[in-house]
């Protein structure tokens, strides 16, 4: 939760900070989601909690991710 919440936090930009918003822009949702996720699998990672790589893991999250209809 730590990693997801410190992944948040660091997406939102200095503008948005001055206006008093906490969180980033709704429409970079899939930027964010796919960012959260490959920061907490790397932190997974980190601890051994699996023995697939950075990059790997960046591309499994990329291969399962929801991609909505247009």
């Amino acid at each position: 939760m730590y990693v997801a919440a410190k992944t948040l936090a660091s997406m939102v930009g200095k503008a948005r900070i001055m206006e008093g918003c906490v969180y980033p822009e709704l429409e970079r949702i899939r930027e964010i989601s796919t960012r959260i996720a490959e920061e907490v699998a790397v932190n997974g990672i980190r601890k051994g909690r699996t023995d697939m790589g950075e990059k790997e893991v960046k591309d499994v999250i990329k291969r399962i991710q929801y991609e909505p209809r247009k």
